[in-house]
Formats: structure tokens, sequence, C-alpha cells
């Protein structure tokens, strides 16, 4: 007997599925035997027979029913009635499948394909039915982007098609024969060797039916990898399905998604399977899948290139429709979500290491990284960390990419994803404390340099800032053990103060913007944050041992305090609160004065002496990078005041032996605060001079600079003039400012001339200080020669750093003028034999430089002061008695001559 036809009703009414005839692959109809397609019945009787097909017809009715169902649902014109009596009617379907399809499938299947072998005609027979199925599976699936995929994904064809792939003997073999039908018509979709137009619009029907056959096959199959009895029993046909997967499927695929022409519905179906397949690779290694074919790591180094290439066509089609501006995120597929972090991550970060460009693969990464910021950030980070310390490069990964992944983290709609995974990076530094990659994965997420970007998020980077600060200061307050020594011990102790400071200045001055208002609880944790450091500086403030690196953590706590605490804070609800960085120093600087002015040995106390060197060193840690929006430059003020008047004291105070000592570093500790002064003061005025910002009629935007600018002003009058108004009736002497004069010639020697902070601060001061030197004679008390020579140190310093006088502000040829005047003057010079001596030899050092520079002096001197210049070099050169003065003097005297013959 004939077997009767599974019928599905479709728009234009019912279609036979198996009927007399059936199309092979060239396209003509020949007339099939039922002996082609049914296997005789050898075991079971004729009534057997009879109740099989009746119920494979009975069971093809019913999802004829239920579909037909379904598309009176989705054709509704109301939107919420269509809503939920199509979710009725899936819910239908689903019920109906999972309770009668695989039954009756089998039966099926039993009844008529079983025992499949290798022969032609079990091959033909095999192929012909694949046609006939795909072609009305293709014809099932939405035609418009309007109409829901969902409604077509389960109907008798499938049904069958899955039956056939799941019961057919021996297994493996009908999905390698469906692998094939869809290699074959991937080649002939993307090189047809023919023009026929309907043959190609049907081989396009007929592989959007292999698709999603084989689809919906393997969404099955990833199911049943989830449980480990049916694993066991099913590996052999995982392991077959597997290689079949990987060897032929994966390949057609990528074939016609990559050299499809443009997105068609083709080629987006290929697509979605694609990376819907690709999933069940890590699930597959994850339950010890071992591939006949290949070992994983040779498996991943296959798939990923291809997932790179499927990714850069999305992006062009996504492009193509949504212009250039398409965020990165829309581009990336939701790849291993739910995949073992043990799993996906090594091969992820291998290719990403060995690729000079893996953008894609890189951004895959972070879409993980971003789905288990939820819930498993510690687990995803830890993994994360354990696979890069097998990478030689692994912290060079974190560097390439972290950028990116900061900037997708804070694109996300999780407000938290950003915040989770850094505070998990925090916490992965203090568990591996002597590991270098945490801090390079922590510093890569944070950014390299302090400038946050214009699509940074500000809420998201402040969430971030105030719970990675808080797991800190947690850390700081547990107890520890300060005599081990042990290197893990050591380190661990570090590990919160290295976190504090591997944050960014930015993320602090945001954290600082919302302590009025108190946004995320900011308040509270500087507070907390200031008062711990203020302890652990108390504490350990006269601690040395070198054996567990005390005087570096004292070092690093101060860079904290000055790294992370605002310098001031104006309002009145905080002044009972120690939250700013002065809180911290006003009592130990105040403390030291007062003992200072006692005159007396043993009224100064190591501890506030210590305690101030430490405080002056944050004060010089935060002055870089402080913002200029700040309203800290009164208090700033008060910072340069105890400087000077320490200076002012040390004069006067002798310690003890140890004490001395001490005193001496808060001396140099002083003097290293001017430098700083200096610098970030002409550092922010080349800043605003390239940027041409133009100084506000206020200046209450540039407070911060406005002290900074004092604190110059400051100095420049206790060089010149000895005293300052604010510290009355007290006068600077020559040792003071010769040391304040030695300082201006570091900071000069420390200057690059990349920029114009050096030829700022040049024109600034050395017009100013040559013409002091000019006004007046050399005395004892002023102008004191070890003063003048300190002063023209410096005038050669900068002259020798710029090596010309093109940042003279003025007139040029004057300020040559007067520096050679002031020169020769000062050489003449032999009151004092021993103090000036010094005064002598930076006098024809001064000379010389100006002579290298400008080659050509006789416009700046009169035939008179040539021979008069001449006579006192001659006299250095002949009776100086110093050696270098001599010498330094022979080489100038041949060009003085030179200029009066000429």
């Amino acid at each position: 007997c004939k077997q009767p036809p599974i019928m599905v009703e479709i728009d234009d009414g019912p279609v036979a599925v198996f009927e007399e005839k059936t199309v092979d692959d060239v396209g003509r109809v020949d007339s099939v035997n039922d002996a082609d397609v049914c296997r005789k019945e050898n075991a079971a009787n004729d009534n057997d027979t009879a109740a099989i097909e009746i119920d494979s017809f009975a069971f093809a009715s019913e999802v004829s029913q239920i579909l037909s169902s379904l598309r009176r649902a989705l054709k509704s014109n109301d939107q919420f009635r269509r809503k939920d009596e199509t979710n009725n009617s899936m819910i239908g379907v689903r019920q109906f499948m999972n309770q009668k399809s695989e039954k009756l499938v089998k039966a099926f299947v039993e009844e008529h394909i079983i025992c499949i072998d290798a022969s032609a005609e079990q091959e033909l027979c095999l192929q012909q039915i694949w046609r006939t199925v795909l072609q009305q599976i293709a014809q099932e699936s939405p035609k418009k982007k309007k109409k829901k995929r969902s409604a077509y994904s389960v109907s008798s064809q499938f049904a069958l098609g899955i039956g056939i792939l799941k019961f057919s003997k021996p297994i493996g073999v009908a999905l390698e024969s469906i692998a094939g039908v869809l290699s074959n018509l991937a080649s002939s979709i993307v090189a047809p060797i023919s023009c026929d137009e309907e043959k190609e619009k049907r081989h396009k029907i007929e592989t959007i039916g292999a698709i999603l056959l084989v689809q919906s096959h393997f969404r099955c199959m990833s199911i049943e990898t989830s449980e480990e009895e049916t694993v066991i029993n099913e590996l052999d046909r995982i392991r077959i399905e597997a290689s079949t997967l990987l060897n032929k499927i994966i390949p057609a695929l990528q074939s016609i998604v990559v050299n499809g022409q443009k997105r068609t519905y083709l080629t987006s179906t290929a697509s979605d399977a694609f990376f819907e397949l690709i999933e069940i690779i890590p699930r597959l290694q994850s339950i010890g899948f071992h591939s006949s074919i290949a070992s994983p790591q040779v498996i991943w180094t296959d798939i990923l290139p291809r997932i790179e290439e499927m990714i850069d066509v999305k992006r062009i089609w996504t492009t193509k429709n949504e212009g250039a501006t398409t965020s990165e995120k829309r581009v990336i597929p939701t790849l291993f979500y739910n995949a073992p972090y043990e799993v996906i991550l090594p091969p992820l970060l291998d290719h990403i290491s060995h690729t000079c460009s893996s953008t894609s693969i890189s951004c895959l990464l972070c879409n993980v990284m971003e789905a288990s910021a939820k819930e498993h950030a510690d687990d995803f980070v830890g993994c994360l960390i354990i696979s890069a310390q097998q990478h030689e490069n692994g912290k060079s990964i974190f560097e390439n990419n972290g950028e990116n992944w900061k900037s997708l983290l804070l694109e996300s709609v999780n407000d938290f994803a950003y915040r989770n995974i850094l505070l998990a990076t925090a916490k992965s530094m203090v568990d591996m404390p002597s590991s270098t990659i945490p801090l390079s994965l922590f510093s890569s997420l944070v950014g390299m340099t302090n400038d946050l970007d214009k699509t940074d998020s500000e809420q998201k980077i402040l969430k971030a800032t105030v719970s990675v600060v808080r797991f800190a200061v947690d850390e700081l307050r547990l107890p520890r053990d300060f005599h081990n020594r042990d290197e893990q011990a050591v380190f661990k102790r570090f590990s919160p103060l290295l976190i504090l400071r591997r944050l960014p200045k930015a993320y602090y001055q945001i954290l600082h913007k919302h302590i009025v208002s108190d946004t995320e609880s900011s308040r509270t944790v500087v507070h907390e944050l200031a008062t711990e450091l203020a302890n652990e500086i108390r504490a350990h403030a006269l601690n040395n041992d070198e054996g567990n690196l005390a005087r570096e953590e004292k070092l690093l706590l101060a860079q904290v305090a000055g790294h992370c605490l605002p310098f001031s804070v104006t309002s009145s609800d905080l002044n009972e609160l120690p939250i700013a960085l002065f809180d911290l120093c006003e009592r130990p600087f105040s403390e030291t004065l007062a003992n200072m002015r006692c005159k007396s040995k043993s009224s100064l106390d190591l501890q506030n002496i210590h305690e101030s060197m430490l405080a002056l060193f944050a004060v010089c840690q935060h002055i870089p990078g402080a913002s200029d929006e700040g309203v800290s430059g009164t208090v700033f003020v008060k910072v340069a005041l105890f400087v000077f008047e320490f200076l002012y004291e040390s004069q006067t105070t002798c310690g003890g032996e140890h004490t001395g000592q001490e005193l001496t570093k808060l001396h140099t500790g002083c003097l290293h605060f001017l430098g700083v002064v200096f610098d970030s003061l002409f550092a922010r005025k080349a800043k605003s001079s390239v940027e041409q910002i133009e100084p506000e009629a206020n200046n209450c935007r540039n407070q911060f600079l406005d002290g900074l600018v004092k604190t110059f002003d400051y100095t420049i009058s206790i060089v010149f003039n000895g005293a300052i108004p604010e510290l009355e009736g007290r006068c600077f002497s020559a040792s003071t400012r010769v040391s304040i004069f030695n300082a201006m010639v570091a900071y000069s020697q420390s200057c690059t001339t990349e920029d114009q902070r050096l030829a700022l601060f040049a024109s600034e001061l050395l017009p100013a200080l040559i013409k002091w030197v000019d006004e007046g004679a050399i005395d004892d008390e002023i102008r004191h020669p070890l003063c003048v020579a300190a002063s023209l140190q410096v005038v050669y310093t900068i002259l020798a750093k710029l090596g010309s006088f093109g940042w003279v502000s003025e007139s040029e040829s004057k300020f040559v003028r007067l520096t050679l005047r002031c020169a020769f003057k000062s050489l003449c010079n032999e009151e004092g034999a021993g103090t000036c001596s010094p005064l002598r030899l930076v006098s024809v050092k001064v000379i010389l430089t100006v002579i290298a520079i400008k080659q050509d002096l006789a416009e700046y001197f009169e035939r008179d002061q040539i021979r008069r210049a001449v006579v006192v070099v001659r006299g250095a050169a002949n009776r100086d008695e110093s050696q270098e003065v001599r010498q330094l003097a022979f080489k100038i005297l041949p060009y003085l001559e030179h200029m009066i013959d000429s």
C-alpha cells in the first residue's frame, strides 16, 4: 500500500510533502517506487502497518490544525489579542510536540528509513527525502521581516527532519548527509554553475531549510549535553555530530555569509545559525568532549578567525543600515555568556595575544565580562587573571585591550558592570599581592592617563570609585603583622595602598565633586579614607625598618594621601570632619614650628618632624594634578608660609645629632616643595598659552593657581629682599637665600625643553634677577657675594639649557648687554677672595655661554668697553687663584682680542 501524504496547511492551501513524485538534484521529476522510499515490512503484520499509517496521518493533521490556529492569531488586528493568542498557540505547539512528536516520528523512521547504509540506492533515497523536506521547511519560514519566525519554528517537516537525524541508524549518517547537502548548496550559491534562475532560487530555498533543520537539531543537542547521564549514553552520537558540525556545517554557513553580496534572509539565517552553533563548542569542551579530528586548541585556532570574519561582515551590514556611528556593542554577537570561564577565556586570550588586530574577539571577551558582572564578577576576573598568567605577554594583553574594555563597560545598560569588574580586580590584587597581572588589569581598566574621555559616564565612575575606595579602606583597617618580613606579607600590606594610588586623579576629582551632596555616600568614604591615612601616618611616622620596607610604606601612604584627598573643603557642613589633605598637615606643621621657636634641643619632637615631612611630601604629590577649579588657593598659601617660616627658624635652630639630621631632611623637603611649585605653575602657564586660555577677570576659577602664583612671588621677594610682608620683622639669612637659589638651579636642570615651561620660568625670573644684580654693589647683606654667585648660577644654568634668547619678552639686546655687564662686574670683584671665588667662576661661565649663543658680541660693547673687558679677563687668566677660572678665562681672551683687532 502507498504511504499517505503528510499534509501541512499554508497560506495557499494544503501541500503534500511526500507524494508519488519527488524532485532530484538536477530539477527533473522522476517516478519513485514505494520500494525506493519505504522498507518492506518483515516483522509486523498488515494491521500493525495500518495502525502506524493512521497515527502518522493523525499526527500530521494535528500539527496542521495547531499551526493554522497560530497563523490566525498572528493575523489578528488587535495587537494585545494577537500577542496573547500567539503565546497561547505557541504553548500548545510546544506541549503537543513534547508529548507526541518523538514517539510518532520515531515510528515513522523505524518504518521507512531505519538501518540506512552507504549504498547508492539508499543514499539516493535519503537525498530525495531531504530535498522535499527542505523545500517545505523553507516555505514554512517567514518571507517578510514583520512576521514572527517563532511562529514557524515547529512543523511536521521539522519533526520529521529531526527524527531522521536523531533516530536513524547507524548514528550520524543522516546528519552527515544533510551536512553534505548544505555544503553542496552553499557552493552552488557562492559559485553558481548555471544561469537557471529557477534552479538558483530553489537552491536558496533548500539551503534555508537545511540551515533551519540543522539549527533546530543542534539546539536540542546542546540541551542534552547539559544532562550528565544523557551525555554518557549519547557520547558516541555527540562525538560524531560535533565532528560533522566542525568539518562541514560551520564552514558552509560561513561561506554563505562571507561570500554573500548583501544582507538577505538567507545570509541572515546563516549568520544567526553560525553564532548559535558556535555556542555548542565550549559546552562540549566543558563535558570533556575530545574531538576525533583535532585538539581543543586546534579547534579554537580554526574557529576564532571564522568568528572574527563573520563579525566583520555583520559590521558591514550594520554600518550600511545604521551609518558609521553604530556602536561596537550592537555589532558583536552575544556569544559564550553561559560558557564556563575556564573553557572560553584561555582560547580567547590566546587568540588576542597572537593577533595584532583582534578588536572583534576583544569586544567579544568584554561582552562575556559584562554578562558576568552582575553575579559572577569575582569568578570571571579570577579566571581571566589565571589565564593571562599562562602567557608571557599577559600584561601587554591587558594594556592593549583595557581601554576598549573600559569604554564598552561604561556603555553598558548595567549601571554596575564597570563597578563590579573593577572591584573584583581590586580584590584580586589583594588575593595575589606579589603578582603584577592583577595590577596590569586594574591599570588597564582605569586608563593609563588621568584624563577622562568625553564618553565616560561620570555616575558609573563615581559608583566604581566609591566601592573600590571603601574596599581598600576596609583592607587597611585589618590587623597586620608589621614584623613579618616575608615577601608575600609585605606586598599584601602594600596592596590596598597600590589600589588607591592607581585610581586616576580624575576619578578622585569626580568623588570630591560629590562630597557636599554626599552622592553615593562619597562624603562618608572620603572621611573614612582621610581618617585611616592620618592614623597610619601617625602610627608609622618613626618606623624605618629596611627589612619590611617600612620607609617605602610611609612614602606610599603620603603619596596616596596627596593623590586621593581634596586639598581643602570650604563647606561649613564639613568643618568637623577630617576630609581634606590640609587636615592631615595642619597639626604637625604648627607643632613643629612651635617646638623650633623654643630654641631648645629637648623641645624638638621627632614624631612631629617626621609627620611634617610626610605631610609636606603628600602636598608635593598633590600639586601637579590639583584642579585649577578648586577653591584651595588660600589654604595652599598656608602651606607655603609654613615652608618659609621653617626655613627662617632653621637658621638658628640646632637639634641634637639625630634631630639635626631629621631637620636637614625637612629643610631639603621644603626646597623640593618650591621646585614642585615652580614646575606646576609654569606647566599650567605653558598649557594655557598653547590652548590660548584667556584669564578671567575674577580668579574664582583658578584659585589654586593663585596660590601657586603667590608662593612664587613670596620666593622672589625672599631672594631679592630677604623678607616677605606676611613674616614681618623676620629677615632671611644669606645661606637660606642661597639654598632657595639652588632650588631654582635644581628645577632648571630637571626641566626639558619639549614644552615652554622653562622658557616661561626664564622670562618671569631672569630679567628681574639680572636687574637686581646690576642695581647695587656687592655687600654682606642683601647682595652677599654668595647670593650673587647663586643668582648668576641660575642665569648660567637656564641659558645653557635653552641655548637661545628667544624667550626674552622685552628687548633682547638690552637683556644681553645687562647680563654681560653684571658678569664682568662680578669677575672684577676681589673683596673677600675666598667668598668671591665662586662668584668669579660663575661669571666666567655666564660670559662663555653668552658667547656660545650669540657668537658676535660687537653690537653689545663699545670699543672702550671691549678693551676694559680684555684687561679684566687677561688678569683673571694670569693670576686668579682658581685654576678653573684661569682655564675658562684663557678661552674667552682670544675671542675678545679678535673683536678689538676687527
